[in-house]
């Protein structure tokens, strides 16, 4: 499997030499400059019914339908991601408006030097990592609403064009089953988030240009190697 992570160029020099800098969760619930990027919905498994959601009143034993959504949300400042995608385009370069795509090449090299680096990371931190999964927001989410690492790897719909794989970390205590927070909400949804910020964790893996290749975004043109050797350009 190959991962294509598209960058400015002006990032290349520092992550080919190693410096994978992971994000909190809660940085892209907040980026609203850049829709490719940001998710006001990141971190949370959303439910909305077409026809809305099915209310059950155990003391009475009602049925009601309520309109509105459900939103369950796991720690999003507790935990820190590197994107990258599976597809290699010219239409996903100008969506993250990057000039450059680096392609991994060797995949079990690469996650092998994120996992020593999270593990010298503080405390004890668990790494994730798959494609993520997309849903229509009318999908039940089963028991997901439960599941942190579920919620981590899942996106709404609208951006399954990016075919996104995820690294993920966290402490090993954020990532609990039951670890969430749920809420309804009424008529149109907006998602609260954290108050807290979390400053970025740049992560030492060593240098990755043996296992990659430098591909350069040509306006019009499409998606071209920088060089015939890995790393090049």
């Amino acid at each position: 499997m190959h991962l294509f992570k598209y960058i400015p160029s002006q990032y290349l020099k520092s992550f080919l030499g190693g410096a994978v800098r992971f994000q909190a969760l809660s940085f892209f619930q907040r980026y609203e400059n850049q829709i490719a990027i940001g998710d006001a919905f990141e971190a949370m498994r959303l439910f909305r019914p077409t026809g809305g959601l099915e209310i059950n009143n155990l003391t009475t034993g009602q049925t009601f339908t309520l309109p509105g959504a459900f939103l369950s949300s796991a720690l999003a400042e507790r935990i820190f991601v590197f994107c990258a995608s599976k597809t290699l385009s010219q239409s996903l370069a100008q969506e993250f408006r990057s000039d450059a795509c680096v392609e991994i090449s060797d995949f079990e090299a690469f996650l092998s030097k994120l996992q020593i680096a999270v593990a010298a990371q503080p405390g004890s931190n668990v790494l994730l990592h798959g494609a993520v999964s997309y849903y229509q927001d009318a999908d039940p989410p089963g028991v997901n609403w439960a599941l942190p690492d579920a919620i981590i790897m899942s996106k709404r719909d609208f951006y399954r064009r990016q075919c996104e794989y995820r690294f993920a970390f966290a402490e090993r205590e954020v990532l609990d089953v039951g670890r969430t927070a749920q809420r309804l909400v009424t008529g149109a949804v907006q998602p609260t988030h954290s108050n807290r910020g979390a400053a970025p964790r740049e992560l030492a893996v060593g240098d990755i240009r043996s296992i990659s290749v430098v591909h350069r975004c040509l306006p019009n043109e499409g998606m071209h190697p920088a060089a015939q050797q890995p790393g090049g350009g």
